[in-house]
């Protein structure tokens, strides 16, 4: 099992954030079999309040930091609850950024 970590953007000038549980759900939602999804946590950083997610990914074709994108991604296009949201993929291996996609992009 591989595991991302995926922080939560709010739109340009806006600092609220939903529901971390229901994120949660909306990544459930979206999800697909080739996604490789077997467990999501969520909680707010200690510092700045964004939301940070560790998605835990069976092993699949698709890297796992692809495969988070990919997942966030479509859940943002797709649901009305994250319209506007952007997010970060934190390498886990190498702990620097892997991808952003979102607001400023």
């Amino acid at each position: 099992m591989d595991m991302v970590l995926v922080s939560l953007l709010p739109p340009a000038g806006s600092v609220r954030y939903p529901n971390p549980e229901a994120v949660v759900g909306v990544l459930w939602a979206y999800a697909r079999p080739d996604d490789g999804l077997e467990h999501v946590r969520a909680a707010p950083g200690e510092h700045d309040g964004r939301l940070r997610f560790a998605l835990f990914l069976a092993p699949s074709g698709a890297p796992p930091a692809a495969a988070a994108s990919a997942l966030f991604r479509r859940a943002i296009q797709s649901s009305p609850l994250l319209a506007g949201f952007g997010f970060d993929v934190v390498n886990g291996a190498l702990g620097g950024l892997s991808e952003r996609f979102g607001p400023g992009n």
